[in-house]
């Protein structure tokens, strides 16, 4: 699922197991999922997407007989899943809030150093700000609060992933964007 309110991108898989998989593996959360597929979107063709999740939680286990056993595994974004395990508190001085989420994301999440694209929009005025004590993604979710966009009024920051990467942009500049 993508969800602009979320932050992450998530999902879930419901699993019919008769070969008993989860015992095998030793599924329980925290291990790796790689997820490759592709749609076809109109006459374009899709280079699809793939991507790497975490398994935070496995849920619903029902026996459904004496073979079978169906679960559902949740999983989220690993740098979700990392953001969780993680608290910060840092001090900013005289930077702009566009800045002070590129810190975040690259030195907390490493977002840029493993591969995952992102895109911070510029923001204007300069903050002395403290990140008091929050995951990451919870002072990406504050900062949003402060930040004012360089070409557009208003303060409607969203931080956000979905297939292209992770986002801190305005919604009115989404809402400038042709729509597909």
């Amino acid at each position: 699922y993508e969800d602009i309110f979320r932050g992450s991108v998530t999902g879930e898989v419901l699993m019919s197991d008769s070969i008993s998989l989860i015992d095998r593996a030793g599924l329980c959360g925290g291990e790796y999922l790689n997820l490759q597929f592709t749609k076809k979107r109109y006459d374009t063709p899709d280079n699809g997407i793939s991507k790497k999740f975490r398994i935070y939680r496995v849920s619903e286990r029902i026996l459904k007989n004496q073979e079978t056993e169906n679960y559902t595994l949740n999983f989220c974004s690993e740098e979700f899943f990392l953001s969780e395990q993680m608290k910060i508190s840092k001090a900013y001085k005289g930077m702009t809030i566009s800045e002070m989420v590129s810190d975040i994301m690259e030195k907390e999440l490493k977002i840029d150093g493993t591969g995952t694209s992102s895109y911070v929009q510029g923001t204007k005025g300069l903050y002395d700000l403290i990140v008091p004590y929050k995951s990451p993604f919870e002072a990406l979710h504050w900062l949003s609060n402060y930040a004012i966009p360089e070409t557009y009024s208003g303060a409607d920051f969203m931080f956000y992933e979905n297939h292209e990467g992770f986002n801190f942009v305005s919604l009115q500049k989404l809402y400038s964007k042709a729509v597909y």
